[in-house]
């Protein structure tokens, strides 16, 4: 088990970034903090932490964690992993991060 660390303070303070929006931004995101390396199977978690006046997008959570939240049935199984500056992440702490993981698990019905 390893916990992998989305900390928006070390990007924030080289960028002077007071707002990360954008899937493609997003996706970026993944690869700078290494959330490739996240594995289900070894009950790895994730670890956010974004300081105050810090603002993140939907699509950009979505971007980020695009690859990740297909290996979860439910936003509830996806929290249980997650944290929140060391603290259990529960559903309502960051609002666009619950609206990204609804759509990145939100599965489309073929219409016939």
């Amino acid at each position: 088990m390893s916990k992998i660390n989305i900390d928006f303070n070390r990007i924030a303070k080289d960028q002077s970034k007071r707002l990360f929006a954008g899937r493609a931004n997003g996706q970026e995101a993944y690869k700078y903090f290494n959330i490739s390396s996240f594995s289900h199977e070894s009950n790895d978690r994730l670890n956010l932490s974004i300081p105050e006046g810090v603002v993140v997008s939907s699509s950009y959570f979505l971007g980020m964690l695009e690859k990740v939240l297909p290996k979860f049935r439910s936003p509830k199984d996806f929290y249980a992993i997650t944290s929140m500056d060391g603290k259990d992440y529960h559903e309502g702490m960051l609002t666009e991060l619950d609206r990204a993981v609804r759509r990145g698990l939100h599965k489309n019905e073929p219409f016939f």
